[in-house]
């Protein structure tokens, strides 16, 4: 696996993904690298344990996984993307207390229009 810093002093932090096999345990050592220099190399161990897959004769189980490293500028981008959104919640929140003033406002009108017309 080869993973391209544009920063020397960089880490990543590892994600494991799996389908099947819920009642097992991963655990990747360690969970985050972290490199101080260009072209260095770092190992890790991913370590599973759980109870074994015994299946009947001619039955079959599919399990995967995988492993995801992420960088903290992906982080970084998803938290921007987050605030982003919730920017566009709280703009879209303060139309619609807006309206809700308005119709409000309409409402409470409304009795006094119906006097009027009697």
């Amino acid at each position: 696996m080869y993973f391209q810093f544009t920063n020397p002093k960089s880490s990543i932090t590892a994600i494991f993904h799996r389908t099947g096999a819920e009642e097992s345990q991963v655990t990747v050592i360690p969970n985050k690298l972290t490199f101080s220099q260009l072209n260095q190399k770092k190992s890790f161990k991913v370590a599973i344990q759980g109870p074994p897959q015994l299946l009947p004769i001619n039955q079959t189980k599919s399990l995967s996984a995988s492993l995801e490293w992420s960088d903290e500028s992906h982080v970084d981008e998803k938290s921007k993307e987050l605030k982003s959104k919730e920017e566009i919640i709280a703009a879209k929140e303060k139309v619609i207390q807006e309206k809700l003033d308005s119709i409000a406002s309409l409402q409470s009108e409304v009795p006094s229009l119906q006097k009027k017309e009697r």
